[in-house]
């Protein structure tokens, strides 16, 4: 019998390197190959530093909010599930997109397990832990997720090569306590650089080639050319989803987010009902100041619970006058 590994092997695979590494732009690209194509594809990319959210998440409970604004990194919603991740020029992303048969099962081994024998043919002792996730021991270097579309199946995840671990740390260390919902939570875990557990000293680059000509090797491969089509339709799609925060916050489950904070030295606290991203119902105590803390609410309501957003509206709020030594900053840190 052939195994499911053997015939991924056996298909014609369309070999992708992609130009951009815009993260809104990427997954636009492969959208458009899972959903408008009938080719099987291997995707190799990479992206500036952005971080990638997962379908079922809810967006403002996985960021270091301030840290995200102050460098401006993106936040992008992908199709697929699983958690968030961060991306940067040291992280290589893959992509597998190939037809499934009417049972759609779902196997992340059958995509996990050629990118493990290519790390090992590397001389990193990569193993799939859990479900999803590849490992150097305990600690983490690749998740993946996975989302069908008819008969479709697409397999992505991230290699850790050389990625800022220091700064994904900071990304990434999201206010969950705050939140009640029933998103889906991004799970915390020991995370390392491939370059660290190599017999040699390489660059990305070489890196990058190797795993290519490991994986074009074991696969028949051809070099995919992007087309106008293609380009239009990516590029349609990162306008029309990617970056539209109808997406990136719309699509969040429901939740509550409250929170005590002091505004200076006056006590505070807040309480948020969040209803597919967007702020319903405010309720804001600024103690001793009644008034500023309707004016708050008002200001909030009907706003995406997004920091950048928020932080525009605070800077034409006048209450500020009023409140001795507070700032935005003091108020964004009670909102996130």
């Amino acid at each position: 019998m052939t195994s499911r590994n053997e015939k991924l092997a056996l298909a014609c695979v369309q070999l992708v390197f992609t130009q951009s590494t815009d993260p809104a732009f990427n997954l636009g690209l492969e959208e458009y190959l899972l959903r408008e194509t009938d080719d099987s594809y291997l995707i190799l990319w990479r992206d500036e530093p952005s971080i990638i959210v997962g379908r079922h998440q809810l967006t403002s409970k996985e960021l270091n909010h301030e840290y995200v604004f102050q460098h401006l990194i993106p936040v992008v919603r992908r199709i697929s599930g699983g958690g968030t991740v961060f991306h940067d020029h040291g992280n290589l992303n893959y992509t597998f997109i190939d037809n499934v048969s009417e049972n759609r099962e779902i196997d992340y081994n059958r995509f996990c397990q050629p990118i493990i024998e290519t790390l090992r043919k590397l001389g990193v002792q990569a193993e799939l832990t859990g479900k999803s996730d590849i490992c150097i021991g305990d600690a983490k270097i690749s998740g993946t997720a996975i989302y069908m579309h008819r008969n479709r199946i697409m397999h992505h995840g991230t290699l850790l090569f050389d990625s800022d671990l220091d700064i994904l740390r900071l990304v990434l260390r999201a206010p969950y306590l705050r939140y009640t919902s029933r998103a889906i939570d991004s799970r915390r875990m020991h995370v390392t650089n491939i370059s660290q557990h190599m017999q040699r000293k390489m660059s990305f680059e070489e890196f990058f080639a190797n795993m290519a000509s490991e994986l074009k090797t074991r696969f028949q491969t051809e070099v995919w050319t992007p087309t106008p089509e293609s380009m239009k339709a990516a590029f349609e799609l990162k306008e029309n989803r990617y970056t539209n925060p109808e997406w990136t916050f719309g699509q969040n489950p429901n939740g509550v987010y409250e929170y005590r904070h002091n505004l200076g030295f006056i006590n505070a606290r807040c309480h948020l009902s969040l209803q597919k991203g967007v702020i319903d119902a405010a309720g804001i105590y600024i103690e001793g100041n009644p008034e500023a803390s309707t004016k708050l609410e008002t200001l909030i309501q009907g706003e995406y619970h997004d920091y950048e957003r928020i932080r525009d509206k605070l800077l034409s709020f006048d209450f500020l006058k009023e409140l001795e030594n507070v700032t935005i900053k003091d108020v964004l840190q009670l909102l996130f």
